[in-house]
């Protein structure tokens, strides 16, 4: 983890994983094995970032995110909060919050209802 990081209350950067210079990471949150965090990132609290995912410099990650394992961004991209971005999935545009994508390129696939989990049908 470089020096020039910030590191909020009560989260975890597991072995192997890397922090950039001037990556912020909010509170609670978990950054699991051999995962990337890119310079200049900012992750919202209690996000969690999946073994292996990469943040490209400049990516912005809203609150309560979760970013499956070998996921990565491209740079100066956001992703909502409370979305979710699938296993091995390519973010190269922003996503917007409450959404689920997956693929390479990451398609939206469903719309989060926060009420209710997923989208209502009826």
């Amino acid at each position: 983890m470089d020096e020039t990081a910030y590191l909020r209350e009560g989260t975890y950067i597991a072995p192997h994983a890397t922090v950039l210079p001037n990556a912020k990471i909010g509170n609670h949150c978990s950054i699991r094995a051999s995962a990337n965090v890119g310079h200049d990132c900012r992750i919202g609290d209690f996000s969690y970032l999946g073994p292996n995912a990469t943040l490209s410099g400049r990516t912005i990650v809203e609150e309560g995110v979760h970013i499956g394992p070998n996921a990565c961004t491209l740079g100066r991209t956001t992703i909502g909060a409370f979305s979710v971005v699938g296993i091995g999935s390519a973010v190269i545009k922003d996503l917007p919050l409450y959404s689920a994508s997956f693929g390479v390129p990451a398609r939206i696939l469903e719309r989060i209802d926060p009420r209710f989990g997923k989208d209502r049908k009826g």
